[in-house]
């Protein structure tokens, strides 16, 4: 599978907060890679923008073509774009931007062609850099569904999920190598599996497998699970890869919590992180933080009453054997 260099183009930003556009005709259902970069410009960011100026597709820095921006994208309609490139800040120079083809066995967009069942598996090529797959799944309501990525060759994995008008759906992993990842969704129906790259620098084969998991509590903020600050240790059992598990906790302003999660023979350094009653991020765990060796630990002092704040558990990807894990908050007002 050999990419093809179609024409680049320089270009100078003299002027601090200022952009360089250049006018490309695309083909539809062609997968574009498009570089920016190579020059002076300090962090070149490289957006693609469709007929009417609004933004499609932005780039991330690909250290394999001098630190530059790189991006791909696969054309749905065939007619005139904008590749744009800018620079954080007060940054100026000048800029090299380089547009190729790519082949592709599966779209990077809702257009694709790829299937994922539900106890299948499938396989796939990223051919370029900054290139993704995305494979087309049914999922139901209140199911808990784990994706796991294999046998392949594809360097630094990783697994996104979309909607079905191709929006970015928050997943519920903290599994750090990004090879597999759990989800719990919230209304039936289609949605998208996404891989690509997590350094934009893989390129490689994959083999995709979905399944569901049963779990003891859910892993999203509709959870049962409770624990409270200095009360007993509760148990779980992550029994599939990339399974996560999330526990609510009402914590008061101005007080250090230390939350201790110990693992087993077969859950080494299991995951632990803290989310706000949206599920957003808070603090995450320090590797071999907790007291032996199989243990996590994380410690946060609120500024505000947190009410419904949870503890989220996961599995590493690379371990699929079953496993019980007790764990305890601790409240430390010293």
């Amino acid at each position: 599978m050999t990419t093809t260099y179609l024409g680049a183009a320089v270009g100078t930003i003299a002027t601090s907060g200022n952009s360089g556009w250049f006018q490309v005709q695309l083909t539809a259902g062609t997968q574009y890679v498009i570089d920016a970069g190579n020059g002076t410009l300090s962090d070149p960011l490289v957006t693609l923008y469709n007929s009417v100026g609004s933004p499609l597709v932005v780039g991330t820095p690909n250290a394999a073509f001098n630190g530059a921006s790189e991006t791909s994208f696969t054309a749905t309609t065939t007619g005139t774009y904008f590749i744009g490139t800018s620079s954080p800040g007060s940054n100026t120079g000048s800029y090299y931007v380089q547009l190729s083809s790519v082949p592709y066995d599966h779209a990077g967009n809702t257009t694709t062609n790829g299937t994922l069942a539900v106890g299948g598996q499938a396989t796939g090529t990223l051919a370029a850099t900054a290139q993704a797959d995305w494979f087309n799944v049914q999922l139901t309501q209140g199911t808990e569904y784990v994706f796991t990525l294999g046998n392949g060759t594809l360097a630094d994995p990783g697994i996104s999920l979309f909607g079905a008008n191709g929006q970015p759906v928050t997943i519920n992993s903290i599994a750090q190598s990004g090879t597999a990842t759990s989800f719990e969704p919230a209304t039936s129906g289609t949605y998208y599996v996404g891989i690509s790259s997590q350094s934009q620098l893989g390129t490689g084969t994959f083999t995709l497998s979905a399944s569901t998991a049963v779990p003891d509590v859910l892993g999203t903020t509709a959870t049962t699970g409770v624990v409270t600050a200095g009360g007993a240790p509760v148990s779980g059992n992550l029994t599939t890869s990339g399974q996560a598990d999330w526990y609510k906790v009402t914590l008061t302003a101005n007080t250090q919590y230390i939350f201790d999660v110990t693992g087993s023979a077969s859950l080494s350094i299991p995951l632990v992180a803290l989310y706000d009653s949206n599920g957003n991020p808070l603090v995450q765990q320090t590797i071999n933080g907790g007291p032996g060796t199989s243990d996590s630990r994380i410690s946060f002092t609120p500024t505000t009453g947190l009410s419904r704040a949870v503890l989220k558990f996961a599995r590493q990807a690379s371990r699929s054997e079953q496993a019980t894990r007790p764990w305890r908050a601790v409240q430390d007002r010293g």
